[in-house]
């Protein structure tokens, strides 16, 4: 197959993602409907993998960050989904004894306040690592 003929695409986005150091989560709604941990986040959002029992769905919504120790905790940060879909199984035996399925949930920062930016900026600098 020539490779040479497949389009190379241009990053889309516009903002460095980085790893979190430890383990740093996000809760999703005002009922916290999705929670899970944090595997990269920007200045423009982040992305997070959490454990469903069922589809919700959440459009325009808030998020939480949050450290299991308690030195860090970030409220109320409104946010979109952008995408949000199921991880494959990597055999069928897994995906037949499976009741809960894993997801990963991308999220948009939206109308941030400036201390809030100021927050989401301190944790990067303080909690991450770039790739």
């Amino acid at each position: 197959m020539n490779n040479s003929r497949i389009p190379i695409l241009p990053e889309r986005r516009r903002h460095i993602r980085f790893f979190p150091n430890q383990d740093a989560f996000a809760a999703l709604g005002s009922e916290y409907s999705k929670v899970g941990k944090i595997v990269n986040i920007s200045k423009g959002g982040l992305v997070f993998e959490y454990t469903a029992f069922r589809d919700t769905k959440e459009e325009n919504v808030s998020v939480e960050i949050f450290l299991t120790t308690g030195e860090v905790h970030i409220y109320h940060v409104p946010c979109q989904v952008i995408h949000d879909e199921g991880i494959d199984c990597d055999s069928m035996q897994e995906r037949n004894l499976k009741l809960w399925s894993s997801r990963l949930c991308n999220i948009q920062f939206t109308g941030m306040t400036k201390d809030q930016e100021r927050e989401i900026e301190l944790f990067i600098s303080t909690y991450t690592r770039s790739a």
